[in-house]
């Protein structure tokens, strides 16, 4: 379950389902990952009264396995946010760094390799 409360305290509010989410820099919007055994969909959750949730991304075989979604940060414009997951190829599994443009929902391949963070330079 995904809740949101003021920094200051107060009642928090549900926001829906999420295995994980990450909060923007500018405290506008939510990007959560909503994990289904297919497939995992990258949801932007913006901070109104009423919580829209918007789906930007779905992740999911063949090229991707859905449950390997790991967020890592936000931009610093909150505009972008990079995440991790694991790609199948010919090979095998490898990790893959992508960057998703929360606007439009396009996500950009960064790197493959071994991932524990990421980070935007400002």
């Amino acid at each position: 379950m995904l809740m949101r409360s003021a920094p200051a305290g107060g009642a928090a509010r549900t926001l829906g389902q999420a295995s994980q989410a990450l909060i923007a820099p500018d405290g506008a919007r939510l990007l959560a990952v909503v994990a289904a055994p297919r497939a995992s969909t990258l949801t932007v959750f913006s901070d109104t009264r009423h919580a829209v949730a918007r789906s930007i991304a779905r992740l999911a075989a063949p090229r991707f396995a859905p449950n390997t979604v790991r967020l890592l940060a936000w931009s610093a414009d909150s505009r972008y946010a990079a995440l991790s997951v694991d790609e199948l190829t010919a090979a095998g599994e490898q990790s893959t760094l992508l960057v998703a443009n929360c606007s439009s929902g396009r996500i950009a391949t960064v790197a493959t390799g071994n991932f524990l963070g990421a980070s935007f330079s400002p």
